[in-house]
């Protein structure tokens, strides 16, 4: 197990002790509920400097010589493909963004762990447009030390005795 999966391991394992006890400080609660989700890449349109996000920028972006060349140098053969012809449009983005919504409103799951989530900027996209009703006023999301700059995220709505280290936002 490598040491960022072991943090996350740890890190996620406080997060719920700590919301297991405001639950049971919490009147007529004795339980809640917990939702995993690997939302797949969710990129929004724009490069991160720093992180080698190029599969997911519009087509036209693409056409730049050092997106070109990092596309080439991509070993596994469908990701490379993904690099060159992926068109991750800013109505893809926004497709993306509403399905999850979707899937997250219907389990109305107090505690939710998404997988694969690039920056802050989706992650606000994705509470503000879709998630606004749910209360998740508690986000976190960890840093990365991935190359593509994917990260995990933590969304609830139950007091949190302390935050996770992590990069909050309110």
């Amino acid at each position: 197990m490598s040491r960022s999966t072991r943090l996350l391991f740890l890190l996620v394992t406080l997060l719920l002790l700590g919301c297991t006890k405001a639950v049971q400080k919490r009147e007529n609660v004795d339980s809640f509920t917990l939702l995993t989700y690997n939302v797949d890449n969710l990129f929004d349109t724009k490069h991160d400097a720093g992180f080698e996000d190029f599969s997911y920028l519009p087509i036209e972006k693409k056409k730049a010589a050092h997106v070109q060349q990092y596309c080439r140098g991509v070993r596994v053969k469908k990701w490379r493909k993904q690099c060159y012809q992926l068109d991750w449009s800013h109505s893809a983005y926004r497709q993306k963004i509403r399905q999850i919504g979707r899937v997250l409103r219907f389990a109305n799951a107090d505690v939710v762990l998404l997988q694969e989530v690039e920056n802050k900027r989706v992650l606000k996209d994705l509470l503000k447009k879709e998630l606004n009703a749910l209360g998740y006023d508690r986000p976190y999301l960890f840093p990365t030390d991935d190359k593509r700059g994917v990260r995990t995220a933590i969304l609830t709505r139950l007091p949190v005795a302390q935050a996770p280290r992590g990069i909050g936002f309110p």
